[in-house]
């Protein structure tokens, strides 16, 4: 009982605020001319029952292809992860050499300054 009152008074409701809002003149305006609008279309496709299959026809080949696209653009996208997924050891590894790398080499530039550093200040003592 209680849901039939309630639904019952949202219907209603809806009614009564669709004629509040036909209250403003734009809005009467645009509600009369969408509805004209509609009517014309409708009457269109009912005298023309093959134009609403063709464009029924185009709408569905659209998304399909669309459809297609959008599954293609995926394979691609997870074929490049799975490369990507592949690479990261190997890249990795090639992080890991190049910081070796670097850090031996900054040890050597060290040391070689720190000579460097050592016999000018032996040159300095001697004079």
């Amino acid at each position: 009982m209680g849901t039939k009152r309630f639904i019952k008074g949202l219907v209603f409701g809806a009614i009564a605020g669709g004629f509040v809002t036909l209250l403003n003149r734009e809005t009467r305006e645009d509600v009369m001319a969408s509805t004209k609008k509609s009517g014309e279309l409708i009457g269109r496709y009912a005298r023309n029952p093959q134009l609403l299959m063709d464009s029924s026809k185009e709408v569905y080949e659209k998304v399909r292809e669309t459809a297609k696209q959008i599954e293609e653009d995926m394979d691609f996208i997870n074929q490049k992860v799975a490369e990507i997924k592949e690479l990261s050891p190997q890249v990795k590894e090639i992080i890991e050499d190049t910081k070796e790398t670097i850090h031996s080499s900054s040890e050597s530039y060290k040391e070689v300054f720190n000579e460097e550093e050592h016999q000018s200040v032996d040159t300095k003592a001697e004079y």
